[in-house]
């Protein structure tokens, strides 16, 4: 145990002279750091986006995605028409009412 005593010292005073080796390495291990960790960020995203583009590839071409847009193509057709079709029945409406509660025009007649 006095043996262990003694060299701890020995091992502290040397970890304190290579602690100014250390910290002036610093900057360049947390580039070193940082390169690595962005590029395995960006192949990552790239890997990503590779995937989203062939499950968006395979879900065009699906029969059901076809059917689906040409269902909302005729349901906005009807929609369209059936605005239309309220708009002359309400616009009917209208003059028909005005026609029942107006009075005919007098006329004048001078002699």
């Amino acid at each position: 145990m006095a043996a262990e005593l003694r060299s701890e010292p020995k091992a502290v005073a040397k970890r304190l002279g290579a602690l100014p080796r250390d910290v002036k390495a610093l900057p360049e291990r947390a580039q070193a750091f940082a390169r690595i960790k962005l590029g395995t960020a960006g192949d990552s995203y790239d890997e990503l986006a590779s995937r989203g583009k062939r499950i968006v590839g395979r879900v065009r071409r699906q029969k059901a995605t076809g059917e689906m847009a040409e269902q909302a193509g005729r349901t906005g057709r009807q929609t369209q028409a059936t605005r239309a079709a309220a708009r002359k029945g309400a616009a009917r409406a209208t003059r028909a009412g005005k026609a029942t509660v107006t009075e005919p025009k007098k006329t004048t007649r001078t002699s």
